[in-house]
């Protein structure tokens, strides 16, 4: 039997293929791989989302989502950033899938 997988043919078919959750970023066409945060950035991050989650909801600015969270700038840029805030305004901007 003849396989139909064909391999990756851009940067960007290679990113796509990585498994859900894989701590990577496409930056100017190149995979870079992030390491794991240290439990120091965890805890601060945990708490600045926590308050501008909070914030935002009830002044009904927008919306927060916490890494790993894919941003579409190009398909030569798809950074992860640890969070990220969506102003209302931005919000239909936001897709299920990228």
């Amino acid at each position: 039997m003849v396989s139909t997988l064909r391999p990756p043919k851009t940067i960007h078919d290679v990113w796509k293929s990585l498994p859900e959750g894989t701590l990577c970023q496409l930056i100017n066409n190149n995979l870079v791989m992030n390491p794991m945060p240290l439990d120091i950035h965890q805890h601060v991050l945990n708490d600045i989302n926590v308050e501008l989650a909070f914030f935002s909801r009830k002044k009904k600015f927008g919306i927060v989502r916490i890494a790993p969270y894919d941003v579409h700038f190009s398909r030569q840029n798809i950074f992860q950033p640890d969070l990220i805030f969506i102003a209302n305004e931005h919000v239909n901007l936001v897709k299920a899938s990228g």
